[in-house]
């Protein structure tokens, strides 16, 4: 069970909890080839503040996606938000590391051991 669970919005109190919520403004709110949406730009942060009056959508989100409900991707002006199915894979360091290094050709002194071994 997440941390986010029992909160309910709407104007009762009874209405979609903000996973539903997230998922169902990521569906709704994309446009075209684009998967996920942009917090700010596509009003989603105020309307999470209208419908879940009190709560503050930027710490629910990082909830949600700790907890591998969403998927978030920084990016200017605030953060795009994505379906996990939909998100891209994270980069570690290690792997961005491994791509960059993987990519050069050996240095001269990776050349000169290859020589002498063979």
């Amino acid at each position: 069970m997440g941390k986010l669970d029992s909160v309910k919005g709407g104007p009762r109190g009874d209405g979609h909890s903000p996973e539903a919520f997230a998922r169902l403004a990521i569906v709704n709110l994309r446009k075209g080839k684009w998967k996920g949406i942009h917090s700010v730009y596509n009003g989603f942060n105020e309307a999470y503040r209208q419908y879940f009056v009190g709560r503050d959508p930027v710490h629910d989100m990082n909830t949600l996606c700790e907890e591998g409900k969403l998927f978030m991707h920084p990016t200017k002006g605030g953060v795009r938000l994505y379906l996990p199915e939909d998100g891209q894979e994270a980069r570690t360091t290690d792997m961005v590391l491994a791509s960059i290094l993987g990519a050069l050709p050996a240095t001269e002194t990776e050349d000169k051991d290859d020589d002498t071994q063979g």
